[in-house]
């Protein structure tokens, strides 16, 4: 076992980045005398359908200054080598020239760094020099131990020799390194500024160099870049910095500054993929990873070569984090932060245009990662933390890995198991058949964020000894790399990256090497080993995590049957039947604006067989379809699709009543979520209130609440006091594009604020008394804002500003996004939000004041045996209560009461087939009086007709479909189909030629109510058999009683002969 080596390595680097920064503590230690910035909230807006913006980074390189063969094979393993443009190149001077010539140990230095070049990268890498040395010998220094300029172009000069000698192309020259760091001994900027001459102007040098870079800068604190940039800026074509110490601003401004001089800004030594988000932000167009390129670096540089979607920064904390759309489509999201400098921050990505998947977790609109760091420098607080996020939506989404697994082999069928069941070091990993003991399953979870760098991966742990974990063995970069247990030390070769594929199967990719978990030789047999491979390298390199306990099997559950979709409103109920496996985990639900799709997941591991989709809120048609998964991961087959339109009308689309829940009572599924546990006190309406308390705690409500043409926000407040400017609720993306409601704003009262590209409208009143209960509502027209104080009107006012202006994404309650001073403090019970501007009146009887008005829209759907209602929600209505007839002139029966919603199902229909319905609302104040009647029938549209016209509902005798009782020759479907009456002759029922339109043309009656019965008009030129649909186009000329009139109009080409009938068929 070679772990010291890779002990060493590592000791290695912390010495030297200790060397690096052990002279400028001093220098920076005042940065943690200014006082802790508070981690706020930091929010990266992206719109997934949005072109972006270029950010590329036209350059990217790896180093050899770090004189480390593994580095760079494992950059090239997770960058690509074709992404590897440039590597960094190191001349020695800490050795003299020996008769014009490199000393034995740096030409062996130097020779070893060109086999790297050479083994591993492409062959039209270029190279980028930098001085490389512990100490400068004093070959190259004067009697005053100056650095001697002439000397120190002669060694470049002999390296870039023996380099382009070598094949390889010197495209950039760093004559000092961190020159800052005077234990360095470069001197002073005017020495640089010799070297840089004699490489421009001497004859010695200037043909040879004419085509290679000089940079300037290159200093360990970006703060002082400038200096060693800015006096040489006409002669250098490249200006460097690092960032291991310094100032956020004057790292951006310094890019910004090179770009403008028209030169090419470099960072020659990334320490932290937040350093080239930054970078590339402010003009950045050359990046070189210090260390090595592990999976999050790899995955921006290819990304960082599309487009960025979304950008953040937090300067005080040396933070940011960013959206790109990669050239292929993947989109990603990346977080980082200072290696030396960052303190904690919380970055909230923000999808504005749709619903997404984070890395699994959704759909949804946002997703918060967490930074590392603290006060200081380079404190043990300090993780150079980085992170790739991957977003995504679609049929096929990755699950979420946390827990116990078993994990299956996509090839072999066959799962991942300890050999023997051993627990010791060195027990080898094969697969084998399950038998569901505790060495076959897995406790797999993402690594934390202080495990040191990069954090996109996770630990594989076998159950049987979770102090274990699976190991690269020996550090071996090789394919064919075998894996064994081994005490988890948090190694680097004891983690693992998930890329999903497809179906549940992931590539396990190790962070040591990149390469991919996977069968060897693609075995089916039991005891076959389990290595590392090259990859991605198809099914022997797949794998399913099966949650432990469930059945490894691969027989896919039935499709569901009896999907039904109801529209509301502003969301849709979906229900179906039951599946009958007894492994079933759960369903799946698809949603569509099409018939034939795509259809997205919108909702997984569903356990009971309805669902309301809340992101159905538009009046437009939404198609669905369900699967369902078995514990297996097994997926059925799609169910059958329907479809539903919701009204988009007039209603209460969130009612939070915060009784001991933040669940949503409208019935359209618009829940609040917290960011703390709530707490509940005692309510003014029911039994309990939600509980704010000023510091730290506040809800959220879904992304699209507020995305109406109108809204009514109402609710009763109990403030507590406090702060001024605290915020009952804010809604919006950003501080200038927002409205809010303020208990106390500073220096006046109540106050409301909508604003937008620098316009704003306020309403104003009194400053709320405290300790008591006030309902307080704000009603947005299109055009005109009002605020109602305990159901009084006390301000209005006519905007510019609409609600349509403003992008709502992010609606809390209780804060605004930027301040912690914003908190609210007290109590809040019966948050209402209406999509529509309530009346005066209206607000009356939400607060309580007046009973509520009578429900207007009832209608009725008929399910199987099953009858639906639903009306428009009634504003004040706190309960509604249903009342049933057989007959249209009553009595009329109560059927139910307090119902919170306005939705109720019929269930007690057996052994009738008509009924009649009427609904009242009420609170507190009273009730209103009942709706108009409502008509609903079991029976379909042939047996109302047949019951109409011949007082029976069967398919028979003289009511039979192909029956003629008044013998005029068209049957009763037929006269169905034309609103005719089967007993009496009808002389203007049949289908004629319109003479008055050119082309052929037929004109025929079609009844509203025959919805059931297809027409298609059918053409044929010979009166054969074999009849065709007919192209042409139809059109409603005219309509009354229940009955259009549709004329076809068939066009004919020259000397076309043409036959059209009509075909009428029971659908």
């Amino acid at each position: 076992m070679s772990l010291n080596a890779n002990t060493t390595s590592h000791r290695a680097s912390m010495v030297r980045a200790f060397r690096k920064g052990h002279s400028i503590v001093a220098a920076v230690f005042c940065l943690s005398l200014n006082g802790t910035a508070l981690a706020q909230d930091n929010t990266v807006l992206f719109d997934v359908t949005a072109p972006g913006v270029d950010k590329s980074i036209s350059i990217w390189g790896l180093d050899t200054a770090w004189l480390s063969e593994s580095n760079v094979r494992r950059g090239v393993e997770f960058m690509g080598k074709e992404q590897v443009d440039v590597i960094r190149f190191s001349f020695t001077g800490d050795r003299p020239l020996i008769n014009g010539d490199l000393e034995t140990t740096r030409q062996a230095e130097f020779n070893e760094r060109m086999r790297i070049v050479d083994t591993y990268t492409k062959q039209d890498a270029a190279l980028y020099f930098n001085s490389d040395t512990i100490g400068i010998d004093s070959y190259f220094k004067d009697g005053s131990g100056n650095l001697r300029a002439d000397r120190w172009a002669e060694l470049i000069d002999l390296t870039r020799r023996k380099a382009e000698d070598a094949g390889r192309t010197v495209l950039s020259v760093a004559p000092f390194n961190e020159p800052d760091f005077v234990t360095n001994g470069y001197g002073n900027v005017g020495r640089l500024e010799e070297i840089a001459r004699l490489f421009r102007q001497d004859s010695k040098y200037k043909e040879s160099f004419a085509d290679i870079r000089i940079a300037g800068g290159g200093t360990l604190n970006n703060d002082l870049a400038l200096e060693w940039y800015s006096p040489l800026k006409d002669l250098l074509d490249e200006g460097n910095t690092h960032q291991l110490a310094g100032g956020f601003d004057t790292y951006a401004s310094f890019f910004e500054y090179v770009v403008a001089n028209g030169d090419i800004g470099i960072n020659d030594e990334l320490h932290n993929v937040m350093e080239a988000m930054v970078g590339a932000e402010y003009g950045m167009d050359v990046g070189i990873w210090w260390g090595s390129a592990e999976y999050a670096r790899g995955e921006f540089v290819k990304a960082s070569d599309g487009t960025r979607l979304g950008y953040s920064e937090n300067r005080p904390n040396w933070t940011a984090a960013s959206v790109y759309r990669a050239p292929d489509g993947k989109i990603q999201a990346f977080v980082g932060e200072s290696e030396r400098q960052a303190r904690p921050t919380s970055f909230q990505f923000v999808s504005t245009d749709r619903d997404v998947f984070f890395d699994g977790v959704g759909p949804q609109r946002t997703f918060t990662v967490n930074t590392t760091g603290g006060s200081g420098y380079q404190t043990s607080s300090h993780s150079n933390a980085e992170r790739v996020i991957n977003i995504t939506w679609g049929d096929d989404i990755q699950p979420v890995i946390k827990g116990r697994y078993t994990l299956v082999n996509r090839q072999s069928g066959k799962i991942l198991e300890v050999q023997g069941g051993g627990t010791g070091n060195g027990s080898h990993i094969q697969q084998g058949t399950p038998n569901y003991e505790s060495h076959q399953s897995w406790l797999v979870d993402r690594v934390p964020r202080t495990i040191g760098g990069d954090w996109s991966y996770f630990t594989i742990k076998p159950f049987n000894a979770t102090t274990k974990t699976i190991d690269v063995w020996n550090w071996n970069l090789n394919a064919g790399a075998e894996v064994r247990l081994y005490d988890y030390l948090e190694g680097i070769n004891q983690q693992w990256v998930l890329e999903y594929v497809e179906d549940g199967y992931f590539y396990i990719r190790s962070r040591f090497s990149g390469k991919y978990l996977e069968v060897a030789n693609g075995s089916t047999e039991n005891g076959a080993r389990v290595q590392l491979g090259d990859g991605p390298g198809g099914h022997l390199q797949q794998w399913r995590f099966v949650k432990a306990g469930a059945l490894v099997e691969f027989e896919a559950p039935a499709a569901p049957t009896g999907l039904k979709a109801r529209a509301n409103a502003v969301s849709v109920t979906l229900s179906w039947e039951a599946n009958d496996e007894n492994d079933l985990s759960g369903y799946s639900v698809y949603r569509s604006v099409a018939t034939e799709g795509p259809y997205e997941l919108i909702a997984r591991e569903v356990v009971d067989t309805t669902f309301i989709d809340k992101g159905a809120y538009e009046a437009q048609a939404y198609f669905y379809r369900i699967k369902a998964t078995d514990g297996s991961g097994n997926q059925s087959e799609y169910s059958d699709v329907q479809s539903v339109s919701p009204s988009s009308g007039p209603t209460l689309a969130l009612s939070l009543n915060f009784e001991q829940s933040l669940g949503d009572g409208s019935g359209n599924a618009n829940d609040a979520e917290a960011t703390h546990a709530p707490a509940y006190l005692d309510g003014k309406v029911g039994a309990s209130s939600l509980y704010f308390n000023g510091v730290n705690n506040f809800i959220s409500l879904p992304a699209t609440i507020a995305d109406h043409a109108q809204i009514s926000v109402a609710c009763w407040v109990y403030w507590s006091g406090g702060s001024d400017d605290q915020r009952i609720f804010e809604f919006g993306d950003d501080v200038e594009s927002r409205f809010y409601l303020s208990p106390s704003a500073a220096g006046s009262g109540l106050r409301f604020v909508i604003e937008n590209a620098g316009k704003e409208a306020q309403l104003n009143a009194t400053a709320l008394d405290t300790n008591r209960w006030t309902h307080l509502a704000v009603v947005l027209g299109e055009t005109k804002a009002q605020l109602y104080v305990d159901g009084s009107m006390v301000d209005e006012s006519s905007s510019t500003v609409s609600l349509a202006d403003i992008s709502s994404n992010l609606n809390l309650v209780g804060k605004n996004r930027f301040n912690s001073w914003s908190f609210y403090r007290g109590r809040l019970d019966d948050f209402q939000i209406h999509n529509f501007a309530l009346s005066a009146n209206e607000v009356a009887a939400v607060a309580g004041l007046v009973s509520p008005p009578v429900p207007t829209g009832l209608a009725t759907t008929v399910m199987d045996d099953e009858i639906v209602l639903s009306w428009d929600s009634v504003p004040g209505a706190t309960a509604y209560a249903v009342r049933r007839s057989e007959s249209s002139d009553g009595p009329f029966v109560a059927l139910a009461s307090n119902l919170s919603s306005p939705v109720f199902v019929d269930t007690e229909t057996s052994g009738k087939t008509k009924f009649y319905y009427e609904v009242a609302a009420s609170n507190d104040a009273g009730s209103s009086l009942y709706s108009d009647v409502s008509f609903a029938s079991l029976l379909s549209f042939a047996e109302e007709w047949r019951e109409l016209h011949f007082g029976v509902t069967e398919n028979a005798g003289e009511a039979a479909d192909d029956a003629d009782p008044d013998k005029d020759g068209i049957i009763n479907l037929l006269e169905r189909a034309f609103a005719g009456n089967p007993k009496r002759k009808e002389g203007d029922l049949a289908p004629y030629l319109d003479d008055s339109v050119a082309p052929l043309a037929i004109v025929y009656r079609r009844a509203v109510s025959a919805a059931d019965l297809a027409f298609r008009v059918l053409e044929s030129s010979d009166l054969s058999p074999e009849w065709a649909v007919a192209e042409g186009t139809s059109e409603v000329i005219s309509e009354e009683g229940g009955v259009q009139w549709v004329r076809f109009v068939r066009r004919l080409e020259a000397d076309e002969d043409l036959f059209l009938r009509l075909q009428v068929k029971s659908e």
